[in-house]
């Protein structure tokens, strides 16, 4: 049974990596392994890792490496669960080279992201302590977050048809909104009333980014957005 992988079995296992390449590679940590190695968890079940470009000599490493050091090694990254978010590289951390190995830890905002996705409560801890630990800011992590959204409304199904049969992805928008807000604990005040407020789409109302969104049960409205003198389907006045 492999072990749970602390800062001293990731630093073994980047020892191994660099011994093994033959080629220049840079491989980046994610997940729990970045967790780890900033010290803001103690151990993790995976270490998941990105290479690029990919160095078959250290993927048939991989399996021995697994089991010496009886580690849970992933090929994972955040770019499996959210659209790649533009200049990730760039923001990508630098550890430390080891033979023609450089290291880095991904673009923690992109993790941030691909953590608030996936929704799980080890995941949410996780975003609020790199804000608590300043390593990103809140109000750049929803301008990312802004920049991928667009593409990513289709990632989850949606569930409720809105009248006429046809599909809306303002339910998967404002999940994620909920779920960005809940993790970088970035509740905002009420809207003013006679404000416009987005999608009616939740059981229960919630704050996001100063939206309110109605409870469950109330009538779609078709109003009359200002200034643009037709009606717009699916927007609500804050009353």
């Amino acid at each position: 049974m492999r072990r749970l992988a602390d800062a001293q079995r990731i630093r073994a296992f980047m020892d191994a990596v660099g011994r093994a390449a033959k080629e220049e590679t840079r491989l980046y940590f994610t997940g729990g392994a970045t967790a780890v190695l900033n010290g803001w968890r103690s151990s993790t079940i995976d270490v998941d890792i990105l290479l690029i470009p990919e160095d078959d000599q250290v993927f048939r490493s991989l399996p021995a490496l697994k089991e010496s050091l009886e580690l849970n090694i992933e090929l994972a990254s955040p770019a499996d669960f959210i659209p790649e978010v533009p200049g990730w590289q760039d923001r990508s951390a630098a550890i430390e080279r080891r033979g023609k190995v450089a290291y880095y830890h991904y673009d923690l905002y992109a993790q941030a992201l691909a953590k608030i996705e996936r929704g799980h409560a080890q995941d949410e801890l996780d975003v609020q302590e790199m804000i608590r630990r300043s390593a990103i800011d809140r109000d750049r992590l929803m301008e990312h977050f802004e920049q991928i959204e667009p593409t990513s409304t289709a990632t989850q199904p949606l569930t409720r048809p809105l009248s006429g049969g046809q599909w809306s992805g303002c339910a998967d928008q404002q999940a994620r909104r909920r779920r960005l807000d809940r993790s970088s604990n970035s509740l905002r005040p009420p809207p003013p009333a006679g404000a416009w407020t987005g999608c009616r789409s939740f059981q229960q109302s919630t704050w996001s980014r100063g939206r309110i969104l109605a409870p469950e049960g109330l009538p779609d409205e078709r109003i009359t957005v200002p200034g643009r003198g037709k009606a717009a389907s699916g927007l609500s006045r804050a009353r």
